[in-house]
């Protein structure tokens, strides 16, 4: 929810108001953070099926460490780390 809110923040700060028929573009020359914001990381709680069914098989995966066991499956710009089968945090990678 707090990520939802914070899209929608920035969301109102690059867009003009909108009419019937507007169109909205982002500009050309996208900056890091609207990057970021165009991509949408998994939630806490969904689960490594879900994962990958709508994110694709990840470019890596790490051997579980722990008890309980954490994973991070690594992907090109983010980083998902799963307690058993089940995420519980995900990360932009610079």
């Amino acid at each position: 929810m707090k990520d939802l809110r914070i899209l929608l923040l920035a969301m109102s700060l690059f867009a003009t108001p909108v009419t019937q028929g507007d169109v909205i573009s982002l500009p050309k020359n996208q900056t890091d953070t609207e990057k970021a914001f165009a991509l949408t990381l998994p939630q806490r709680g969904m689960s490594m099926e879900m994962v990958q069914t709508q994110y694709g098989a990840p470019l890596q995966q790490a051997s579980a460490i722990g008890d309980p066991p954490i994973i991070r499956w690594d992907y090109e710009k983010f980083a998902v780390y799963f307690e058993s089968q089940y995420v519980i945090h995900s990360v932009m990678k610079k």
